[in-house]
């Protein structure tokens, strides 16, 4: 989750937790994690499965932003030719 408009299913690759600082009965106080994951499209995901929803959610909250945006040209966006 990236915010309420980002919600997608993924798979996490690598899972790092690093502790680097402690307090004095040895409780972790400062780590640094780091993740990799693969966002899952829907040909990965069961058709009835809770995954699947998330990412028909995501799809429609797109086409609903898209149709929201105005119409622009490549000029519109700096471009002269692709």
């Amino acid at each position: 989750m990236w915010g309420g408009k980002r919600v997608l299913p993924v798979h996490l690759t690598e899972f790092h937790i690093v502790e680097q600082a402690f307090d004095v009965v040895l409780n972790p106080v400062r780590a640094e994690i780091a993740v990799t994951m693969h966002v899952l499209k829907d040909a990965d995901l069961p058709a009835a499965s809770f995954g699947r929803r998330l990412w028909d959610e995501h799809v429609l909250e797109m086409r609903q932003l898209a149709a929201k945006a105005p119409a622009a040209t490549l000029a519109d966006l700096g471009l002269s030719a692709v």
